[in-house]
This record gives structure tokens, sequence and C-alpha cells, in this order.
């Protein structure tokens, strides 16, 4: 289980991580089936975003920014992410933008899976997501590495492996 946070830390949505893929690796946890259930929303996950950070990270995955923000941290490639929950996840990016421009935020690195450079539904979202946060006033910064390495979360393993 995935707690989904906020930008003020607040768990807003878990997410629940299948041992058998069926469909997707990842649903939210929710009682929309339950006699008074409600459904669950995702909203951008942050981890070591404050205020008055120059830059972020934005990528897709709670638990891959989680795992790459831990990495980096102490390293000179420290920097907050924030997750977006798969792709394109559009209405969660606007959210994020508008956080982000409240905090102070400038730059948007991008770091979206390196299979974008092979499926053209990350490249499409890739694309926009560099567009939209033009279009809001932010300096965007596309990051690319390797298909052999995956996300950033395996990216930044390999970088800081023996942390």
């Amino acid at each position: 289980m995935l707690p989904d946070r906020n930008l003020y830390g607040q768990i807003e949505a878990i997410q629940i991580r299948l041992d058998r893929v069926y469909n997707q690796k990842f649903y939210n946890l929710t009682s929309v089936d339950q006699y008074y259930g409600t459904q669950s929303k995702c909203c951008p996950h942050y981890v070591g975003v404050h205020e008055g950070d120059e830059a972020v990270c934005l990528t897709e995955g709670i638990m891959k920014s989680d795992l790459a923000y831990s990495f980096a941290l102490g390293s000179p490639y420290a920097c907050g992410f924030v997750g977006l929950t798969g792709i394109p996840s559009y209405a969660q990016y606007e959210r994020a933008l508008e956080e982000l421009d409240a905090l102070g935020v400038k730059r948007i690195n991008i770091m979206v899976d390196s299979d974008y450079q092979v499926k053209e539904e990350v490249r499409k979202a890739r694309g926009r997501y560099i567009e939209m946060g033009a279009a809001a006033g932010f300096e965007m910064t596309p990051i690319t590495w390797t298909q052999k390495l995956k996300g950033v979360d395996d990216l930044y393993k390999h970088l800081f492996r023996d942390k």
C-alpha cells in the first residue's frame, strides 16, 4: 500500500500494488461499492518538495518518486519529486503546476520513463507536460537516459548504488 501524499504531507489516496497484475499494477483503495462508500482520486504525490525550492523533478508513480528521492538524498542530485499516478495524468499535472507556482518553483525536470522513446502514448504525454509547464511560466528541462534503465528510480539506483 502506497500513500499518495499532497503538498502538505496529508494522505489523499492509497494505492495498492497487486502481487499479480490484472489490467494494471496499481489500484486505488476505495469503498465506492459499499453503502455510503466513496471513490478515491489520486493527487500529485510530493516528496521532498518545499517552499523556495528552485527546481523539482516530475515522474510517473508514487513509489518511483519516493525511491528516486531516497536514492538521491544527500547527493549533488538531491531534488524534490512530484509523482503522477500514471501517464497521462493531465488533471493531476495542472494541479501540480498551480501548487508548484505558489511555492516559487522555477524549473521542472521532466523525468518520465525512458520508454517514451518507443511508446507513442508516453511520448505524447511527455511533450504535453513540457508544453503545459512552459505555458504556465516554468523552465522545462527534459531529462533523458538509456532505455536499459527504464525509470528514474532505476537510473538513481544505478548512480547511487552504494547508498
